[in-house]
């Protein structure tokens, strides 16, 4: 347990990359900001162009719904895979709360996102929105968490100092 995120944070940064694994239930009856997980396979896109129009498309729908302008959090892991690149973003939405993460409010603002893209744009995972096949809650990692695939660490998440995991601390 820490006193505050800032503790937290320093205690992940401490370890070493490859030992940085933590994951955080996504909960029930809780509130949350609105977030998107948002991953493609494909060609290296170092200037995040493809990024960059989803994020158009998620400041239209905000402005469309809740008639605002807001922040976001990024955070990314980019690298190479067995089949090719994989481009993986997760942006937190500043000041926007939702009463409960499994309850459709957010699964239906994404998907109404994802309807202001081509189809070639449309990859933000739903799934994280709903309970896993048994009916239990999901996870995500933590902030400057590594991720594994085939149990081997690939890389942290890159994370701002003083940035808030706004799933650790809702809204």
């Amino acid at each position: 347990m820490h006193a505050s995120h800032d503790d937290f944070l320093d205690a992940i940064l401490r370890q070493p990359e490859d030992r940085r694994f933590g994951c955080e239930i996504i909960r029930r009856k809780c509130l949350y900001t609105l977030y998107f997980d948002i991953e493609w396979k494909g060609e290296a896109d170092p200037l995040h162009e493809k990024l960059l129009h989803i994020m158009g498309a998620i400041h239209a729908e905000l402005w469309f719904k809740y008639q605002g302008t807001f922040s976001f959090r990024i955070t990314c892991v980019n690298h190479v895979t067995e089949n090719g690149y994989k481009n993986s973003y997760h942006l937190v939405v500043s000041g926007l709360c939702f009463s409960n993460n499994h309850g459709g409010v957010i699964k239906q603002f994404v998907i109404d996102v994802e309807e202001r893209l081509d189809e070639g744009d449309r990859c933000i995972d739903i799934g994280v929105y709903t309970l896993n096949h048994m009916g239990f809650h999901r996870a995500t990692r933590i902030e400057a968490s590594t991720r594994v695939a085939n149990g081997v660490g690939i890389g942290a998440s890159k994370s701002s100092r003083h940035s808030k995991c706004t799933l650790m601390h809702p809204c």
